[in-house]
């Protein structure tokens, strides 16, 4: 969050509030274009109390690329395609129903002014109809070799109003413009 590394529960200084992220789970995909396997082309990338790090995906083979393009989220394709296996099971927590589709984005914790009166707050960031919660993205190769994609939560939170929004969960159009507000920092 900003210039520190997101730690889960920890007390961070927000707008007149302090927020403590309990969950925080992406969808990035369409990294690996030569798969058939659904399973291949999306990854859910996560941090909660049974994982306290966002993972990275490292079996991407981009030697010889210098420029990688992925999709935040789960485009409109992969959305009406129903349930489906590996990063996209709708065991991981992360898909509606057929009707809605898949949660691209979910961040969930508690918020307070004083310690005493601590409130929950959930966004569930997805859908497909009408607003598609899912951006393309091309990122350079960095001098080291790796393409790095670095989402910081801390613009976004600071112009969210958790007096007034503190839960978005279900598709339509204030889930697609907080998306958005998020991807475009």
């Amino acid at each position: 969050m900003g210039e520190h590394t997101l730690q889960l529960s920890t007390p961070y200084n927000m707008n007149g509030y302090v927020l403590e992220v309990e969950a925080l789970w992406i969808y990035i995909g369409e990294v690996e274009a030569h798969t058939t396997d659904n399973s291949l082309f999306y990854h859910l990338l996560g941090m909660s109390s049974d994982e306290n790090h966002l993972n990275s995906i490292s079996k991407l083979d981009y030697d010889q690329q210098t420029t990688a393009w992925f999709c935040v989220g789960v485009d409109s394709t992969s959305q009406v395609s129903g349930a489906m296996r590996g990063a996209l099971d709708p065991q991981k927590g992360m898909y509606w129903a057929w009707q809605s589709g898949y949660i691209s984005f979910k961040l969930e914790g508690k918020y307070y002014i004083n310690s005493h009166d601590k409130l929950d707050f959930a966004f569930h960031l997805g859908g497909y109809q009408p607003h598609t919660c899912s951006q393309w993205i091309a990122l350079n190769k960095r001098d080291d070799g790796y393409f790095i994609f670095y989402l910081d939560l801390k613009p976004w939170l600071e112009q969210v109003d958790f007096s007034i929004e503190n839960h978005v969960m279900s598709p339509g159009k204030k889930a697609y413009e907080m998306f958005k507000m998020l991807i475009q920092g």
